[in-house]
């Protein structure tokens, strides 16, 4: 782990065991949630599709209220249809949005713990960015990479 500030290395050390199970326990939790990411994406471009044709239908409706004097019932029904399937999209799709959410927590949970051990102690201030890189490999000389955490404040 490399602590830097204006992308010069303040410190260096190695991660001790439990801060080096938490930073795995983060990457997994990571690659867990991309996985939990994708139905929500599929469900995404589902919604905006039909949110597309909904706000086609309100704005006929407003154009027609203000031209007839009253919306068409027709389109009424229509619009009542698509906000009906938009409901039902977004049911069907509460155990995804439940366990995206689990993860979510999960993740803060261990980056809470994980920031209380590398983070805290090197207090407010010190630096600008945290970089985590692989022991035995060169250590980055980018300043984005590998940064885990940013801005001590």
């Amino acid at each position: 782990m490399q602590v830097l500030k204006d992308c010069k290395v303040q410190s260096e050390r190695a991660l001790t065991p439990k801060e080096v199970q938490l930073y795995q326990e983060l990457q997994l939790a990571e690659q867990q949630m991309k996985r939990l990411e994708v139905p929500l994406k599929s469900m995404e471009i589902e919604l905006k599709q039909h949110s597309t044709v909904l706000e086609k239908l309100s704005s006929d409706i407003e154009q027609q209220a203000w031209q007839q004097g009253g919306p068409d019932p027709e389109l009424l029904k229509a619009q009542a249809e698509y906000s009906n399937r938009m409901s039902a999209i977004v049911d069907s799709h509460q155990g995804d949005i439940a366990a995206l959410s689990s993860q979510g927590n999960y993740i803060a949970q261990v980056a809470g713990e994980f920031e209380l051990l590398v983070v805290k102690p090197l207090g407010k201030g010190n630096f600008d960015q945290i970089r985590i890189y692989q022991q035995g490999q060169p250590a980055p000389t980018d300043c984005q990479h590998g940064m885990f955490f940013s801005k001590s404040s």
